[in-house]
């Protein structure tokens, strides 16, 4: 169980990676809006933004999946710096998706 979460961590989440997938993020920002025919609303800050959205879930993830591989060990000990990084994870994976389904949602 911790050589894949070890592997998940290095090769799927890994930095190159990551930007890649914000990359793909913006574009697919871009997209969205244009089959939405919204896309006079889109604007520089936007799209960066959302490419930062991406980077905050993925490094959420990431996050998330190091402390559980460290509790997965067989002398791990739940310590308070563990359950805070994995909150602190949670908790920007949480606000990244709910900003990223505002900014795609269509206005009614």
């Amino acid at each position: 169980m911790v050589d894949f979460l070890n592997s998940i961590i290095r090769d799927v989440l890994a930095p190159r990676i990551i930007f890649v997938l914000a990359g793909l993020g913006s574009v697919t920002y871009l997209f969205t809006f244009w089959f939405q025919n919204r896309f006079v609303q889109t604007n520089l800050p936007d799209l960066i933004s959302t490419g930062f959205q991406i980077v905050s879930i993925t490094s959420g993830c990431r996050l998330v999946l190091h402390v559980f591989k460290e509790l997965c060990k067989p002398d791990a000990v739940m310590e308070m710096d563990k359950f805070y990084t994995g909150y602190g994870g949670a908790a920007v994976l949480w606000i990244s998706i709910t900003t990223l389904k505002k900014r795609f949602s269509k206005p009614s």
